[in-house]
């Protein structure tokens, strides 16, 4: 019998999918234990009853209950799995629905609880339901004489290879299962510590004190393996006592076992050969690839490092043309409040009020020559190249760069 179940909170999902036909030959109502009569306004019950503790989450959980298609069942014994079940997750007395379906002549059953308990109004935690439904499922197949279900991985079996150990052994040429089955070997038919090293390095394997563990052993290119996980049936505490004799600090560290493992002529055997060369390639290919992202690095930090000094620079010169910007401005400012005063003096509208008409003129007047232009400017407003060649004279260095001028009236100064 296969027990699958899981948290739930969908109440439309659940009101079609229980009472549908659909596939089923036969689908049978057989209990709503619920202050309800049908079936949705029970699941709608539960959701209020959930939310009433603030949960927003799955609050329901559902449950199936499938044993193979040839093997039927009273309703007693299915009502019997179906309490086994609740009384282990701690839904006694929680509202439930019982419905039963047959699809292609196989009999099965779905029950939904409601997670919240309905006088505390506390939520049922379920964590390790999976290894609680596979042991209710072990307990009904034996009483109900039921064939049993083989997982994918039972208790007591052993541990399954990882993909990196796998992809491991396809480049060493290792098997792993032969690996164990040599060392078990060798394990029964020596009785001590000294006497297993022994035989082991005979098969060219290599036994060294591990920096996580008390003991490990390196396979012929190498790698360190984990002692006990390498004995067939044999626990650390076995290993642990038989090793007690051997001094642990007497024997190699994994690095120094490596290198010798590494570097060891077996002889006539050209597998050990061909696995030093394939290792002396990694090893060369992991030390260019370390050199090449060492270089990278360098030159990502030479880089950053320029662009820093440029940013530095032209932030410096930003800063210095900015100064020599705002010295124009003011000098620009000078000159047209200077040629304004004097406009006021004599009675005439300043340069600036009449700007617009001048440039109105020149916008109908022929082109001249650039230099025609500027003698034409100097004759109408002499004043301004005299203005410029005083303040030009007036002007002094001052030691730290500055400069100071002072206009003919004594007003103006920087």
């Amino acid at each position: 019998m296969i027990i699958k179940g899981k948290a739930v909170r969908s109440v439309g999902h659940w009101s079609r999918y229980l009472p549908e036909q659909g596939e089923n030959e036969k689908v049978v109502e057989h209990e709503i234990r619920a202050t309800a009569t049908t079936l949705r306004e029970a699941l709608l019950e539960m959701r209020d009853c959930a939310r009433h503790t603030g949960s927003r989450g799955d609050f329901m959980y559902h449950a199936s209950f499938n044993p193979k298609a040839d093997e039927k069942l009273t309703l007693e014994q299915w009502f019997g799995a179906i309490d086994r079940v609740e009384n282990k997750m701690g839904f006694k007395d929680h509202q439930r629905v019982v419905y039963e379906h047959v699809k292609e002549g196989r009999q099965h059953f779905h029950v939904l609880w409601n997670r919240v308990d309905p006088e505390t109004l506390t939520i049922r935690d379920i964590k390790g339901d999976h290894y609680t439904l596979r042991r209710i499922a072990k307990e009904l197949e034996r009483e109900y004489g039921l064939t049993p279900t083989k997982a994918v991985r039972d208790y007591g079996d052993p541990r399954p290879y990882e993909q990196w150990e796998k992809k491991q052994d396809g480049h060493k040429r290792l098997d792993r299962d032969a690996m164990k089955a040599e060392l078990t070997e060798l394990w029964h038919a020596t009785d001590s510590g000294k006497a297993f090293i022994a035989a082991v390095e005979e098969r060219g394997y290599k036994v060294a004190k591990g920096d996580r563990r008390d003991f490990v052993i390196l396979d012929h290119a190498g790698d360190a393996h984990s002692l006990a996980r390498r004995l067939d049936g044999v626990k650390t505490a076995e290993v642990r006592a038989r090793f007690a004799e051997v001094d642990r600090e007497k024997l190699p560290s994994v690095a120094e076992a490596r290198n010798v493992q590494r570097n060891l002529n077996l002889g006539e055997n050209g597998i050990f050969h061909r696995d030093a060369a394939a290792r002396a390639w990694d090893d060369r290919i992991a030390s260019a690839a370390i050199e090449a992202g060492k270089e990278k690095d360098k030159q990502r930090r030479d880089e950053r490092t320029r662009q820093g000094k440029e940013q530095r620079l032209a932030a410096r010169d930003r800063g210095h043309g900015g100064m020599v910007s705002e010295q124009r401005a003011a000098t620009s400012r000078f000159e047209r409040n200077t040629l304004a005063a004097e406009a006021r003096r004599e009675g005439k509208p300043s340069p600036a009020q009449s700007r617009s008409s001048r440039e109105k003129a020149e916008e109908h007047a022929p082109t001249a020559p650039q230099g025609q232009k500027a003698q034409e400017h100097e004759a109408k407003e002499p004043r301004v190249a005299e203005i410029r060649q005083a303040r030009a004279g007036d002007r002094t260095r001052q030691p730290h760069g500055a400069w100071r001028g002072r206009n003919s009236g004594g007003g103006w100064e920087r």
